[in-house]
């Protein structure tokens, strides 16, 4: 981890001088950072940040949502990390992108932030059980939801299945075509729907 600390101080010097500021103390929070987190703040957390400064470059503005793994400086909106950069790029108070931001810094800020987001080091064993555990959960809640939203289809279409076998019997044991009574019960059968429709409503795949 050593080596990727260093690959990002001689480049962030190098953007440095592009953007006329300084990050020697950017580079020291890198240090703290890297050294309670782990690598995972160069290859996760930096990346955040970068997709964070590019939805803000977006919207046109910081919002509350955006860089909250970082502290804000003081009385401001931007991130103290690389505020050298990013307040050439939005309003130090405001958080509003600026009329003429400098394009430099924009560049220099996605490499710092992006450059080990595609670096094939392994997780920790904390992270890896927190992914397994997110995604069982979300299974869990999936398959609970299905099984609930099949057994309410499932008991709908039975009822109306029931209803409409026992007017249908009614009708074929009380009536003939000429009585008048068969008016009642064809005006009960148009309500709840034809077997057409019933037909229709249980072989549309709602149950699997």
């Amino acid at each position: 981890m050593k080596s990727l600390e260093l690959l990002w101080r001689y480049l962030a010097d190098e953007l440095a001088r592009w953007c006329r500021t300084s990050t020697t103390e950017d580079y020291k929070k890198l240090l703290r950072r890297t050294k309670t987190e782990g690598v995972s703040f160069l290859t996760i957390t930096l990346p955040t940040f970068g997709k964070d400064f590019e939805r803000c470059l977006d919207l046109g503005f910081i919002d509350s949502l955006s860089f909250r793994s970082f502290a804000k400086v003081h009385e401001g909106t931007i991130p103290a990390f690389l505020q050298g950069m990013t307040s050439q790029v939005f309003d130090r108070k405001t958080g509003r992108l600026l009329e003429e931001p400098n394009i430099d810094c924009i560049r220099a800020v996605r490499q710092l932030t992006l450059m080990f987001s595609k670096v094939a080091i392994d997780c920790t064993d904390a992270r890896k059980r927190a992914a397994v555990l997110g995604y069982l959960e979300c299974e869990k809640e999936v398959s609970e939801k299905n099984e609930e939203t099949s057994w309410r289809l499932l008991t709908s279409c039975l009822l109306c299945l029931f209803t409409f076998s026992a007017i249908s019997l009614m009708r074929s044991s009380i009536c003939s075509p000429q009585k008048d009574c068969c008016r009642i019960t064809d005006q009960a059968l148009l309500q709840i729907g034809s077997e057409e429709t019933l037909s229709s409503i249980c072989g549309n795949g709602l149950f699997g």
